[in-house]
């Protein structure tokens, strides 16, 4: 059985826009292209399960809802991948909004 397990992405959102494309803020860019990196990863080596140890961005006071989108819209894609109980996400303390 193969696990991979990740943490500390850490994408922060600041005011930073992804530099091929103006309208789209550099954190969401990041997570996006990462989660694609990942699954294409997985199937590849012909993973069996994921764990995100938390901490996908780098927010305390605030993640924005496009972001989370994402992640969730990933988490679901490697859900149905992998099944509930070989994809887990876990909330790190920069993925919650109290500090």
């Amino acid at each position: 059985m193969l696990i991979i397990v990740f943490s500390d992405i850490q994408a922060a959102e600041k005011t930073d826009r992804c530099f091929s494309d103006s309208s789209i803020p550099l954190q969401r860019w990041r997570v996006e292209r990462f989660y694609e990196w990942l699954y294409a990863l997985c199937e590849e080596r012909e993973v069996d399960g994921v764990i995100d140890a938390g901490d996908t961005t780098d927010r305390r006071d605030s993640i924005a809802l496009p972001t989370i989108d994402i992640i969730l819209r990933w988490s679901a894609k490697f859900g149905a991948r992998f099944g509930k109980n070989t994809n887990i996400k876990v909330q790190g303390n920069h993925d919650h909004h109290v500090k």
